[in-house]
């Protein structure tokens, strides 16, 4: 964010770290216009915007968002997924920069999933976690962080993906 202040492309930031915010992280110029940045983006259909858009938007939501959990869907059949993968742990979206934005419809720019222990813990989230992220978000560009060393067959692995 730093950078994006220092080259005036910030508009706005609110550092509110809670899961299923109401509101973007930041919002700010890039390439299609308005961006906006998501902590634990959450597009749970009853606890998105804490519910509100479910709420006050269903109609509209359900145009919005039909697409998505349509795919979601087929997704959590063909997979036979237990625990629905909707929530990633930092999203940069083309537009929804807030709850109303959101039901208006967005495009998923970038996910960032982040680890925080050995690829030995997480190794079965690829499977269950971060390819479903990607076929169900279909973002521009996935990436995965971990704080931890990761051999480079796994890294050389998961850019086939």
């Amino acid at each position: 964010m730093l950078d994006l202040a220092r080259t005036g492309r910030l508009r706005d930031a609110i550092l509110d770290f809670k899961q299923s915010n109401n509101q973007s992280l930041a919002t700010f110029d890039c390439k299609t216009g308005l961006c906006s940045l998501w902590y634990e983006f959450d597009m749970n259909p009853h606890t998105i915007c804490a519910g509100r858009l479910w709420n006050e938007n269903a109609r509209k939501l359900d145009i919005a968002f039909r697409e998505f959990y349509e795919r979601l869907s087929r997704i959590i059949n063909q997979k036979k997924i237990r625990r629905i993968p909707l929530r990633p742990d930092i999203v940069v979206l083309s537009g929804g920069a807030t709850c109303n934005e959101l039901a208006e419809g967005f495009r998923v720019m970038e996910i960032i999933e982040c680890k925080n222990q050995d690829y030995e813990y997480w190794s079965r989230s690829i499977d269950i976690q971060i390819l479903p992220y990607k076929e169900i978000f279909q973002p521009d560009q996935m990436i995965v962080a971990s704080m931890k060393k990761v051999a480079n067959h796994v890294k050389n692995h998961l850019k086939e993906l």
